[in-house]
């Protein structure tokens, strides 16, 4: 585990750093950033996973949809409201259910929208 939107994977021996596709967690001195990698932690920590690489990132990484024998990671992340939808890389016709999910966890204020007004990571990267 990295943080909340990026994990290391073993493949044939190999550690394989991944950026989850299409969504975006609190940065390490972030509200929310305990509770982004929580999450991650619980849905992956061993158990096998389904990796559908969607592209590579400008470092490296492969960026990438996740499943297990559980649920689908990245939208399991938006919907208890551990992660942001990214709008500007979340392009697949499935991003659409994952802003009504964003939506819905708001409108419940659970997770990071507890928060009166929780600011995006890319925000919060900017005002830094």
């Amino acid at each position: 585990m990295i943080d909340g939107d990026s994990l290391l994977v073993s493949r044939e021996g190999q550690e394989v750093h991944l950026r989850l596709y299409g969504i975006d967690a609190p940065e390490f001195d972030q509200p929310g950033a305990r509770l982004a990698r929580r999450h991650l932690q619980r849905l992956v920590s061993g158990r096998p996973m389904s990796v559908t690489v969607m592209d590579h990132d400008r470092y490296g990484r492969a960026v990438a949809q996740v499943r297990t024998d559980r649920a689908h990671v990245n939208e399991e992340l938006i919907r208890v409201g551990a992660a942001w939808v990214y709008p500007r890389y979340c392009t697949t016709s499935g991003c659409q259910r994952w802003m009504e999910l964003q939506r819905q966890a708001r409108a419940q204020r659970i997770g990071l929208w507890r928060h009166q007004r929780p600011i995006s990571p890319w925000q919060w990267k900017r005002n830094r």
